[in-house]
């Protein structure tokens, strides 16, 4: 009995090593070596498993989920490398053993190119971006687009290959610019929308406002276009009275994001000045433009300048009455 079962075993494994050999001795000798066997296959498990849990900063998640993660949070993972890191898989199989998992996580974002250098995973084509362990030197790689967060036993390879791994999808998204406008300075972190006409001032001297506090030019640029005109880009010159449009383009956080809105510039209104001329007894000369006094006085060389004055007003005492009657 027991030598029948000798040959058997024999016949088993000259019969493995039979389909198995594909003219390379190596393929052989795996299939004779059991622990060889033993492991390919636990390896081919863990490729072919699914994620059973993942952090994310101070965050554990359990199973595969995918996550969106805006620009601006980038940083903070960056700060000590806690971004998307699988902690454990499930393998494949009957058993559905769980394994905890202490490797490195890869990043490979989402790419329609199929040339060298992309690898394809779970039927889809990817390029490698960093592992877990370097995510804070490479945080300025990780763009706004579609990736998947990796596990794998052995190596994934830039060829043909559809390779199975655990993954976790993950999007990067830009910040909303919704609510965005362009402001003036008023000091003291105060801004208003309300943009009226005021001498020598440039569209340059504006800033785009978010949620009350002024985004840097890294994070947004705008362009401002006098309305149904087929005049460029304004923002170089100064502001006069009319309706525009302005579009603001978001940068670096704000990536891809845009804002269009009209904006209308209001016409000079010295009403709101506090100005004053002293009263003039008979047979004094007129008083001159250099007569006008007040609080805002100062102002006057923001909206207009003297001579701006004399040629719309003239001079002397219907300059002064003029200017006091708008």
């Amino acid at each position: 009995m027991t030598a029948c079962r000798n040959k058997a075993r024999g016949a088993v494994v000259a019969a493995l090593a039979g389909a198995l050999t594909l003219g390379a001795a190596p393929v052989m000798a795996l299939a004779v070596d059991g622990a060889g066997l033993m492991a390919a296959s636990d390896a081919d498990a863990f490729n072919a498993g699914t994620v059973a849990s993942y952090t994310i900063g101070n965050k554990k998640v359990s199973g595969n989920e995918a996550v969106t993660v805006k620009k601006s949070d980038l940083a903070e993972y960056a700060k000590d490398n806690s971004f998307i890191k699988i902690t454990s898989v499930t393998l494949d199989g009957e058993d559905a053993e769980t394994r905890d998992v202490e490797k490195n996580t890869m990043y490979f974002k989402e790419t329609a190119r199929k040339d060298g250098g992309n690898r394809q995973i779970d039927g889809k084509w990817y390029e490698y971006v960093c592992q877990s362990s370097a995510f804070g030197t490479n945080v300025a790689e990780f763009t706004t687009g579609d990736y998947i967060a990796v596990v794998y036993e052995g190596d994934i390879n830039t060829d043909t290959t559809n390779y199975d791994a655990p993954s976790v999808a993950f999007t990067i998204t830009s910040d909303s610019l919704e609510g965005a406008k362009l402001m003036k300075d008023l000091g003291d972190g105060e801004y208003t929308d309300q943009i009226t006409y005021e001498y020598g001032q440039l569209w340059s001297s504006l800033k785009v406002v978010l949620d009350g506090e002024p985004l840097d030019a890294d994070d947004a640029n705008f362009a401002v276009y006098a309305k149904n005109d087929v005049t460029g880009d304004l923002v170089g010159g100064g502001i006069q009275p009319g309706t525009y449009e302005v579009v603001i383009t978001g940068l670096g956080d704000y990536d891809k994001q845009e804002v269009k809105y009209d904006l209308t510039v209001g016409k000079l209104d010295l009403s709101t000045l506090d100005l004053y001329v002293e009263d003039v007894t008979l047979g004094d000369s007129a008083p001159g433009v250099g007569a006008i006094q007040g609080d805002d006085v100062a102002k006057l060389g923001k909206y207009l300048s003297s001579e701006t004055l004399l040629n719309h007003f003239g001079d002397g005492g219907h300059a002064a009455a003029r200017l006091l009657s708008q």
